[in-house]
């Protein structure tokens, strides 16, 4: 049984998808599945959280893999490997990213609420991967992500906008979890953790995020 392939997509830099990607990988793994990653991007975001992750000797090693060609077949190769190989691409429209898409089986891309510039980035996104599906890859399932969502309780941009977009099925659905601007997100990721690892006492709430989101867009 061929492994789930989990990409993350953004034509904008920026938008923390990166971060998430790395947190999730070490959610399942902590689950007792395997997992790797696979950079596609050249600006290597997973890179430099690997380095730091291998300067802390106390952290398990995640298998790391660099492809910026033929990545289909490379995305084969590791799936045949590892139960995930989680996928990042780079923060702009590319033939990388579009080969991405060709092998997917879920896409996660980010938009962070109250951010008019990152929404109009995103329909350009979403007409891409919604493309994908209609073409290259129609079982491939798609998502946006509330990223960096404000914890005040008063705050009501992400309902808002998940709202909006749920209702227009020219967007893709957003799922009810979203990521919220925790300080546990940051500091774990430039730790070379995932939040599962780092040990705040406020990062409960942050590692509760992650669980949900996997279950809720079926990637576990």
């Amino acid at each position: 049984m061929m492994g789930k392939i989990i990409t993350v997509a953004g034509h904008k830099g920026g938008i923390g998808k990166s971060t998430v990607l790395c947190s999730l990988c070490v959610c399942v793994i902590k689950k007792g599945k395997t997992a790797c990653f696979l950079e596609t991007d050249s600006q290597g975001s997973i890179k430099d959280f690997i380095e730091e992750r291998q300067a802390n000797t106390s952290l398990s090693e995640i298998p790391y893999y660099e492809c910026y060609t033929d990545i289909p077949a490379m995305v084969k190769k590791l799936a045949a490997r590892f139960d995930y190989v989680f996928v990042d691409t780079p923060g702009m429209k590319s033939p990388a990213f579009v080969k991405a898409l060709s092998c997917a089986d879920v896409v996660l891309t980010f938009v962070e609420p109250g951010s008019g510039i990152e929404i109009n980035t995103l329909g350009r996104l979403v007409f891409d991967i919604k493309t994908a599906q209609a073409g290259i890859n129609p079982s491939m399932k798609a998502w946006i992500v509330l990223n960096k969502c404000a914890t005040n309780p008063s705050d009501s941009e992400a309902s808002e906008l998940r709202n909006q977009l749920n209702d227009d099925p020219d967007w893709l659905p957003v799922p009810r979890q979203r990521i919220y601007m925790r300080t546990a997100h940051k500091k774990a990721y430039n730790c070379g953790m995932g939040v599962h690892e780092y040990n705040d006492k406020r990062g409960n709430k942050a590692r509760g995020e992650i669980e949900l989101l996997l279950k809720e867009t079926n990637i576990i």
